[in-house]
């Protein structure tokens, strides 16, 4: 059994731990929003790779939530006033909700917005 277990292919994680995208050139894109964000603090930075992370692969889950809350960062750290970013946040977590309603980082963003 524990052979078998180990044949099975494992599921694809991002760095954040939830599901990855099938294509790698979201995943990269992903990951390098990744290293603008936690690494450079580099909030612009980082919503242009997922936003190049989205447009390769629409339906990428956790690239669609970490879009979605930077809307909220952005406001929060001051990169913009614009408080329409709070509806915008919301719309783009709702939408990774319906692509992946078992995404575990989802309720603390939906809090956050």
């Amino acid at each position: 059994g524990v052979y078998l277990w180990q044949q099975q292919p494992k599921a694809k994680l991002t760095s954040t731990g939830a599901p990855a995208s099938a294509n790698r050139d979201a995943n990269e894109a992903f990951q390098l929003a990744m290293q603008f964000e936690r690494v450079q603090n580099d909030i612009p930075r980082a919503q242009q790779a997922l936003e190049r992370a989205l447009a390769i692969d629409p339906r990428f889950a956790e690239a669609r939530r970490y879009h979605g809350f930077n809307y909220i960062i952005q406001v929060v750290n001051g990169y913009s006033n614009d408080t329409s970013l709070a509806y915008k946040a919301e719309e783009e977590l709702q939408q990774a909700a319906r692509l992946d309603p078992n995404l575990i980082s989802l309720p603390s963003a939906f809090t956050a917005v």
